[in-house]
């Protein structure tokens, strides 16, 4: 497979290149081919970092990992899959890194559907590589202490209509769109008890999001008088309503609780994280 391409397809309003290269840096596309007899599926799925008390995790949607499977069991032959991470403000290589997805042990964390968490435990060796080419997770400062006045939120993600994969390589589109935060759940969602968060695209110049499941939705409070500000990872788009700006996210935060509880040793239901 030749090195990604890469072109970014900036929503967020007038935002530098550059400057979205440096939330990019969470985020790690994953390639896959699938083979079934002469047909090929070359489907790119949006993934991030993530750490618990210094644990790596790959996050995506809970579906994501389902249709894999799915494929699988319905024929389809998983030959290769790679991770896109390249997308950084520090990224040094532009070939993506192979990916050892079965050993990577991929879940979805809940039977709930609606509780759209899905992992990867990539193995050391990756982890290395990825951190070598300015991969960073969302570890806990990101997704604890939230405040509750943030200023902004935006999602980030690979969308389906701006990349494209071939024998040629692959050409990866970047977007980072603002999201405007919505106090209620619009028609076309299901009804949840899920920790549900949902915005409507501000800027929505693409037809769908698709792809972007799995991508992260940070918030943003801006620094006093002009200083820096900071960002936290707020949740991560799960769907979206056809035809429509309205897109839905499960937020992070319950999801760490659960994780940190485990790596503590306490034995928990994620039930208990329920809002």
């Amino acid at each position: 497979m030749r090195a990604p391409i890469l072109t970014l397809k900036d929503l967020a309003e007038a935002d530098r290149e550059r400057e979205a290269r440096y939330y990019l840096r969470h985020v790690v596309p994953i390639y896959f081919e699938l083979r079934k007899a002469q047909d090929v599926r070359q489907p790119v799925h949006t993934a991030f970092a993530f750490s618990v008390a210094g644990c790596w995790v790959l996050m995506t949607a809970g579906h994501c990992i389902t249709e894999i499977k799915q494929a699988r069991e319905a024929g389809w032959e998983l030959q290769k899959a790679y991770i896109l991470d390249s997308l950084g403000v520090n990224a040094k290589y532009p070939g993506p890194v192979p990916f050892d997805y079965d050993g990577a042990h991929p879940m979805p964390i809940c039977h709930d559907e609606a509780w759209d968490y899905g992992v990867m435990f990539p193995n050391e060796n990756t982890i290395a590589l990825l951190k070598a080419n300015g991969v960073t997770p969302f570890d806990e400062q990101w997704w604890t202490d939230e405040p509750d006045d943030v200023d902004a939120f935006f999602l980030l993600g690979a969308p389906d209509q701006i990349t494209t994969a071939s024998v040629s390589g692959v050409k990866l589109g970047a977007a980072m769109a603002r999201v405007l935060p919505l106090t209620g759940r619009p028609d076309g969602f299901c009804e949840t008890n899920a920790p549900m968060f949902y915005g409507e695209l501000a800027e929505n110049p693409l037809s769908s999001v698709r792809g972007m499941s799995g991508g992260p939705i940070v918030s943003f409070k801006n620094g006093p008088e002009g200083g820096p500000g900071k960002y936290w990872l707020h949740a991560m788009q799960v769907s979206q309503v056809k035809g429509s700006k309205y897109i839905s996210g499960i937020r992070i935060a319950p999801l760490g609780g659960f994780m940190k509880a485990i790596a503590e040793g306490k034995h928990r239901d994620l039930d208990q994280y329920r809002e």
